[in-house]
């Protein structure tokens, strides 16, 4: 039935003085190492942590005869019912994440898509209000500013509305003559400088708003690609969401299933195996838990070296259900191993 986990000599054990025909009863008269007042009998029998309990002589996986001791642990069918309703709402919580993430990538395609028509139309507007911009009102105010000077018309340069950071300066005389002729000749004196620096913003002007034309086609042409991917990714993911919505739901239902089978436990048992030589001598080759699920599967789960922490537990008696038993350490706890499962759930 299981394989051998470990030895323990006789020294482990002495025996009462006499002889015993039955190996059984060999077994359970034979002194208990942790309390040697004890027999192993009267150390495993009326356990607080067995449902009920039995002896007997059965054949191991070795083909071998051996005294077998079975304790139908209390409490089994609730810890794993436990265990159940805790992981599955840690794997709840882990598909929920999963069908969350597939309607957050689909919420970040479509928001893609806006901002992407956003930047479009942004585009769009600067493109049909280029007139309206600073730079070509600068440029208009400039080019106003040159008329009037190349004019030279005084009427044109008292009404002249010069741009911010020009002015003439008025010229006063009593002659009206004379303030009419000084008035020409100190615009014909400045008139040309002054042209000339007009016209030099009147091109950085120009060459600002030519510039800012091209990188507002460039952001459109960019803007215009963009949507495009955004859109192939929206409707590729629309396409697909009902697909990946179901392959979250089966990989949901096949973990839930494989959980339910893990924690649907009709009993556990804690066993004991001994050989017994043809001198009588007693060795103990077995601890370990049996497991019995509801389907008919069987699972062993044993300690090779806690030999010492099983006796130290019998002798002190100090579990009488299943979850106690396994919370202080002892095997059986959890569910069965499984990998892709337990990735899921931690």
């Amino acid at each position: 039935m299981h394989a051998i986990k470990h030895w323990l000599p006789l020294s482990t054990f002495a025996l009462l003085a006499g002889c015993f025909d039955n190996n059984i009863d060999t077994v359970r008269e034979t002194r208990f190492d942790m309390e040697p007042s004890f027999t192993i009998g009267q150390a495993l029998d009326n356990r607080p942590l067995c449902q009920s309990h039995t002896w007997d002589e059965v054949q191991d996986s070795k083909s071998r005869t051996v005294v077998e001791y079975r304790c139908e642990i209390k409490g089994a069918r609730e810890y794993f019912e436990k265990q159940f309703v805790s992981l599955s709402e840690k794997l709840n919580s882990r598909f929920y994440t999963k069908e969350s993430s597939v309607e957050a990538e689909l919420k970040s395609a479509q928001d893609a898509v806006t901002s992407s028509e956003e930047d479009i139309a942004d585009y769009q507007q600067t493109e049909t209000e280029d007139e309206g911009t600073q730079a070509s009102a600068r440029i208009v105010e400039l080019r106003s500013a040159i008329a009037a000077l190349q004019s030279g018309d005084p009427a044109d340069l008292a009404n002249v509305q010069l741009p911010a950071g020009y002015r003439i300066v008025e010229y006063y005389s009593d002659n009206v003559n004379d303030a009419e002729a000084g008035l020409k000749e100190a615009v014909a004196e400045t008139l040309t400088g002054m042209q000339e620096e007009l016209q030099r913003e009147t091109e950085s002007e120009q060459q600002y708003a030519q510039e800012m034309a091209e990188q507002a086609s460039q952001g459109l042409q960019y803007a215009n690609d963009s949507l495009k991917q955004a859109r192939e990714r929206l409707n590729e993911l629309q396409s697909k969401r009902d697909e990946a919505l179901a392959q979250v739901a089966a990989e949901r239902e096949a973990a839930m299933a494989k959980l339910k089978g893990y924690t649907d436990v009709e009993t556990a048992h804690e066993i004991y195996q001994w050989t017994v030589s043809k001198d009588k001598d007693v060795y103990l080759s077995y601890i370990g838990v049996e497991i019995d699920y509801a389907n008919g599967e069987q699972e062993d789960r044993s300690d090779p070296h806690g030999a010492s922490r099983h006796l130290r537990a019998v002798l002190n008696d100090a579990f009488d259900t299943y979850e106690k038993y396994v919370r202080a350490g002892l095997p059986g706890g959890g569910i069965k191993r499984d990998p892709e499962l337990l990735w899921l759930i931690y």
